[in-house]
């Protein structure tokens, strides 16, 4: 199950998705993401619960409100640079699933966008109709043709340009390569920016972007204006990328042997009637124990394990005696630290998704 929204300005997205789900509840994350130009100074979006019951959160601030919640930023993960994402995360319980309900928080304008647009306009005319005396023409992108009479004209911007008209006709371009002949008081202009062309008794055309073309008869003009774009996405949603994770992965059964080794005896996270903290790290029951479960410690402010996120996970500040939320805690395991290479596999097993096999 996946649940998408963007915040009303389009810069900030949240993506919720269902990583344990079972009959009688679940625990989702939700993936937040800066897709605007500007950093964010934080974020908050409401969730619906949708028939289940709220149960515990991690890495937000919750305030619950009949049938939903509003999930807010800490000060840590609420600044988001362009592109960057951060998880959290909550349980539920019941037969209901959660959904997101809004979004709020910007990034800026929008960092990307796609559109596709297609227009054309012909004019033909006497005196005072498009090319003739008086007359003009307008297009805007791409590609454009116009022809004039006395006082007709064609005016382009950027690339390749060229023009010519009969008395007074002239022609305007701008950026890269420009040409215009006229007949009396025709000329021809090459400039940087946009371009605006005058012909004869007041006749005059503009044009924007890209190629356009003009030659001159008694008063006929013609203007096409193309534009192609083209933009593919989907929901929005990816996996975050955590700065933590490299190219490597690991599976569990890589994962597993360290457990036993260093954290799953008897005396502690293996003992089969009471694990020390309620932490049961014995082969069958280690992933369910970690992957989204809050830490005691934190007062369910952080998880032990959020997959792809590492640097959100407790259980790295645990093995690295970092940022603990008890100054009275102790790292694990206790004596001595677990070798880089252990740290390594457990590392790249939560960046690969934290998955049970």
């Amino acid at each position: 199950m996946r649940s998408g929204l963007l915040s009303p300005d389009g810069t900030v997205e949240a993506l919720l998705t269902l990583p344990s789900d079972w009959a009688t509840g679940y625990c989702a994350n939700v993936t937040v993401t800066n897709k605007g130009t500007a950093e964010t100074d934080g974020w908050s979006m409401v969730v619906g619960l949708n028939g289940s019951t709220f149960g515990h959160a991690w890495v937000v601030d919750v305030s619950p409100s009949d049938g939903q919640f509003t999930a807010s930023s800490k000060e840590w993960n609420g600044k988001l640079a362009p592109g960057a994402s951060t998880m959290w995360g909550f349980c539920g319980n019941g037969s209901g699933r959660p959904s997101i309900v809004s979004v709020n928080g910007s990034g800026g304008s929008v960092a990307s966008s796609s559109s596709a647009s297609t227009s054309s306009s012909t004019g033909a005319g006497g005196e005072g109709g498009a090319g003739g005396e008086g007359g003009g023409s307008t297009s805007a992108t791409t590609t454009s043709a116009g022809t004039g009479g006395e006082g007709g004209g064609s005016t382009s911007a950027t690339t390749t340009s060229a023009g010519t008209g009969g008395e007074g006709g002239g022609s305007t371009s701008a950026t890269t390569t420009s040409a215009g002949t006229g007949g009396e008081g025709g000329g021809s202009t090459t400039t940087t920016t946009t371009s605006a062309g005058t012909g004869g008794e007041g006749g005059g055309s503009t044009t924007t972007t890209t190629t356009s073309a003009g030659t001159g008869g008694e008063g006929g003009g013609t203007t096409t204006t193309t534009t192609t774009s083209a933009g593919t996405g989907g929901e929005g949603g990816g996996t975050p990328v955590d700065p933590a994770c490299g190219p490597d992965t690991a599976t569990f059964a890589q994962v597993q042997p360290i457990l036993e080794r260093s954290c799953a005896n008897q005396f502690c996270h293996g003992n089969p009637t009471t694990p020390a903290g309620g932490l049961d790290l014995r082969a069958a029951a280690a992933v369910g124990s970690l992957v989204n479960q809050s830490a005691n410690a934190c007062s369910s402010d952080h998880a032990l394990v959020v997959p792809f996120m590492p640097s959100s996970s407790y259980l790295m500040n645990k093995l690295n005696d970092v940022d603990l939320c008890d100054p009275d805690e102790i790292a694990m395991p206790p004596g001595s630290p677990l070798p880089a290479a252990d740290l390594k596999t457990i590392t790249d097993w939560i960046c690969a998704g934290a998955p049970a096999d």
